[in-house]
C-alpha cells in the first residue's frame, strides 16, 4: 500500500502545498498518542504538525489509507468541506474510533475550531467493489483521484486483476528508479499482449 503512495506522490507533485498523504501507519500511530495524551508525540506526528503548520494557509486535505478488519479505506480529512471522509467500495464502516481519533487529534494539536465541522463520518463517492480482494487498490485510486483533483476515478469491477497488475508494475518500477504513468503501463501491456499472472497480496 506504501509503495503505491509514492508512486501517487511523483504523480502528483503539483498538489503538494495543497495535499498531505500519510502512510498506512499515521492511524496507528495516532490512536496510541490519544491512548497516551501525556507522552509526546511521535515523530512521525511531530513532522506531520510542521509539515501542516508550513502550509496551514493552503492545505486542502490530509488523506491516508487505512486497514481495519482486513479491508482498505480512505480516509480523508477536508478542511474544504469541514468533514472526516471516509470511501470504499463494500458499504463498510471501519470499527475503530476513526471519528473520535481524528476529531482530538485536529482539536489538540492542529490547533482546529470543529464547532462547524460535520458530525461523524461522512461517506463519499467510491466505485462499487466486486470481489473479496480489490480494497487496496480502489482505496489507492481514490486517494489519487483526491490528489490529482481528477472529476472521476477510473475502474472497472471485471478488470480488477488487470488494475492490480499495473498498480504492481508502478510500484516495482518507482523502486528501482523508473518512472512510468499507469496508461503508459497499461499500453505497454496491451501492445506486447503481456499475460501477467502473479501472486501477491500486497493490495489484499
Amino acid at each position: 500500500m506504501d509503495a503505491g503512495l509514492s508512486v501517487i506522490r511523483l504523480r502528483h507533485p503539483e498538489t503538494v502545498h495543497q495535499v498531505i498523504m500519510c502512510s498506512s501507519y499515521f492511524f496507528s500511530h495516532l490512536n496510541l498518542a490519544r491512548q497516551r495524551p501525556g507522552e509526546r508525540l511521535s515523530r512521525w506526528l511531530s513532522d506531520l504538525v510542521q509539515d501542516y503548520k508550513t502550509i496551514e494557509s493552503t492545505i486542502e486535505d490530509i488523506v491516508f489509507p487505512l486497514c481495519d478488519v482486513d479491508h482498505w479505506f480512505m480516509i480523508n480529512i477536508s478542511f474544504r468541506h469541514r468533514a472526516i471522509q471516509l470511501a470504499e467500495g463494500l458499504g463498510w464502516v471501519p470499527k475503530l474510533p476513526v471519528y473520535e481519533t481524528i476529531s482530538w487529534f485536529l482539536k489538540t494539536h492542529l490547533n482546529t475550531q470543529m464547532d462547524n465541522w460535520q458530525r461523524g463520518m461522512v461517506r463519499i463517492d467510491c466505485p462499487i467493489q466486486q470481489d473479496g480482494s480489490s480494497c487496496g487498490v480502489i482505496a489507492l485510486g481514490r486517494i489519487e483521484q483526491l490528489v490529482s483533483r481528477a472529476p472521476y476515478m477510473s475502474w472497472i469491477p471485471h478488470d480488477a486483476a488487470r488494475q492490480r497488475i499495473t498498480w504492481l508494475q508502478a510500484c516495482i518500477e518507482v523502486h528501482n528508479g523508473i518512472f512510468r504513468s499507469h496508461v503508459e503501463i497499461e499500453n505497454d501491456n496491451l501492445r506486447y499482449g503481456a499475460q501477467v499472472k502473479v501472486t501477491c497480496l500486497i493490495f489484499e
